[in-house]
């Protein structure tokens, strides 16, 4: 037992290392939401943060000269589209990433005026315009310094809150625990059975463990909501400023992951039975733990690594959200390949089967998750 916790924290430091190499990019994002212009009485406005608007079309000036080797990063849950100086720069998009000194050579001017459309009017909340560059050119800019620490401070913490939780379990029930861990029984095509296929999945052993995992998964969530913002329609029901709430949302997070984790249950063993092969749905499900402890681990380690590193790239945590929904889609493969060799009926009995608990879940997992 010992000997798999130690490989699995290996791996966790493995995978931070890995990501930990990006904490170095220079890049470094400035808010424009202060910058931002409406068009009235024949002049360009600022706005005021403390009371709305509801123009479709809101303009930002940028010195190209004072911004060299910068970028403009615009993205919203509602799609946009951009003119620069009057000219159509990017249509119906719901991200955009253009190169400042591309547009000065391009249009051959000191400065431009960004105008950002919205049909139906400009998603006030949702828009998010953030000017990315190099490090050196903004050292002594005290806007550096407006990102508060309390979501590192939350991060530290939940690694610790989660190292112990860790500790307890495995206290509590080791070979259970080597069980959930095991990669070669996971991955084992073969199908054995193993001890896990002999318990109940409602016992207060296996009950503790689904909820370890789903804490697990809302910590990670909770990150990659923080990080990617507005960019996804599900990140904007999940916004926190302050560590109160930041703890309230994982706790949130974690319930809904629980509470899919027994849904999930109560599918498996339902079409278990319709389908004649009630006797695999103990080893459907734990298989598909296992599996869960080890992305989630993995990732939950590795992208806290690199945020206690200041590592703030955007690019990093969307590989990471991406990686979950390839692992779902991996998993659907898996556990075909798993229950092939238990069961004696035709393939396409096992893959109704799976369409019913698996692939049509994951379809509607993935709408939820990316659009």
């Amino acid at each position: 037992m010992i000997k798999s916790t130690q490989i699995l924290i290996f791996f966790g430091i493995l995978l931070g290392s890995f990501f930990s190499r990006g904490a170095t990019d220079p890049l470094v994002e400035i808010d424009l939401r202060s910058e931002w212009l409406i068009y009235s009485d024949g002049t360009y406005q600022p706005i005021s943060t403390e009371t709305g608007f509801d123009e479709k079309v809101i303009y930002i000036e940028i010195d190209l000269l004072k911004n060299p080797t910068s970028f403009l990063r615009v993205t919203s849950s509602t799609p946009f589209s951009i003119f620069v100086n009057g000219t159509l720069s990017m249509h119906e998009a719901k991200k955009a990433f253009l190169s400042l000194d591309s547009i000065r050579d391009e249009m051959g001017t000191p400065s431009i005026l960004v105008a950002i459309f919205q049909r139906e009017e400009v998603n006030e909340q949702g828009l998010q315009t953030f000017l990315v560059k190099q490090h050196q050119e903004v050292v002594s800019d005290p806007i550096i310094d407006r990102a508060s620490t309390y979501f590192r401070d939350f991060v530290v913490i939940g690694v610790i809150v989660i190292l112990l939780l860790l500790i307890l379990i495995v206290g509590q029930n080791p070979k259970l625990a080597a069980d959930y861990f095991s990669i070669r029984k996971l991955v084992g095509v073969p199908g054995s059975q193993d001890s896990l296929s002999d318990s109940r999945t409602t016992s207060s052993s296996n009950i503790l463990f689904q909820s370890f995992c789903s804490v697990l998964g809302g910590f990670l969530l909770t990150i990659l909501f923080t990080s990617l913002k507005d960019q996804y329609a599900i990140a904007t029901l999940f916004i926190h400023n302050t560590f109160l709430e930041s703890i309230l949302i994982w706790l949130a997070l974690s319930a809904i992951i629980l509470a899919c984790f027994f849904t999930k249950q109560l599918i498996i063993y339902l079409f278990a039975y319709l389908f004649g092969i009630k006797e695999l749905a103990v080893t459907h499900y734990f298989n598909l733990i296992r599996l869960f402890f080890w992305v989630l681990g993995l990732s939950a380690a590795g992208i806290s690594m690199y945020l206690i590193v200041h590592g703030e790239k955007v690019g990093v945590f969307e590989k990471i959200y991406f990686l979950l929904g390839w692992t779902l889609g991996f998993w659907v493969v898996l556990i075909f390949f798993k229950l092939s060799r238990r069961v004696g009926f035709s393939m396409f009995h096992l893959f109704s089967y799976l369409c019913a608990t698996e692939i049509i879940p994951l379809i509607i997992t993935i709408k939820v998750l990316y659009y």
